[in-house]
């Protein structure tokens, strides 16, 4: 249930998307779009939760002692990645910051948010990887995608309450911003920091296979000689 509910709020999402950007327009002020955003906000976060619980739970149910049953690798997930969203969201506020007050100003919004994507995806790469370490998230892509996905969620969730909050603006608004160069570039760059975790632990089993062939290889020489 969790599962359809939150593709199908993503589906809607990305007509939503399609139809600002083909539309190139947008009204102020609170229309019928954000009357529909909003209900399909809601249900993809309630979909994910309820994917996440429901795996969270057979999981806790699985383990025993009954003790150990708030340490097992979901919510290790969970955990690594509200922290791993609230570092990166800090640096992310501090880096936008200096883009509307120094860099946008001289050098354009879009090259001042091409300029600031490296240092954001190469903050996220160490934030995620001090993260997988701190709370020992295991290195399978079910839990290091739920890690990454938790914290995407997050930042859009954040920037959507700022956009409405500090900016005024409304939930169409906000939307259509990702329509743009600049919105589009600073999204596709979202998507990579929640893809980061899964991509560390590809990368580290690719390490791990290969130093234990060598390391195969090696014994096998000894035992030759």
């Amino acid at each position: 249930m969790g599962g359809w509910l939150s593709a199908g709020s993503l589906v809607a999402c990305g007509l939503l998307l399609a139809y600002l950007s083909q539309s190139g327009t947008y009204h102020e002020g609170i229309n019928w779009i954000d009357w529909m955003a909003l209900p399909w906000l809601v249900a993809f976060v309630a979909g994910c939760w309820a994917l996440i619980r429901a795996r969270t739970i057979r999981e806790e149910a699985s383990m025993r002692p009954r003790s150990l049953r708030a340490t097992g690798p979901m919510p290790r997930s969970l955990a690594a990645g509200g922290i791993y969203f609230a570092v990166v969201f800090g640096i992310g506020f501090a880096l936008g910051t200096v883009r509307v007050l120094i860099t946008g100003p001289r050098l354009g919004e879009t090259a001042a948010v091409l300029l600031e994507v490296p240092v954001i995806v190469t903050a996220s790469w160490f934030v995620a990887k001090w993260c997988v370490t701190r709370f020992a998230v295991p290195s399978g892509a079910v839990e290091r995608l739920t890690m990454g996905f938790v914290a995407f969620c997050l930042t859009m969730l954040a920037e959507l309450a700022m956009s409405i909050l500090l900016f005024n603006h409304t939930v169409s608004e906000h939307f259509a911003t990702y329509s743009h160069l600049p919105g589009l570039v600073g999204l596709m760059a979202q998507l990579l920091f929640a893809l980061l975790p899964y991509a560390q632990g590809r990368v580290g089993d690719v390490r791990r296979g290969a130093e234990s062939g060598h390391g195969g290889k090696t014994q096998a020489s000894d035992f030759k000689r």
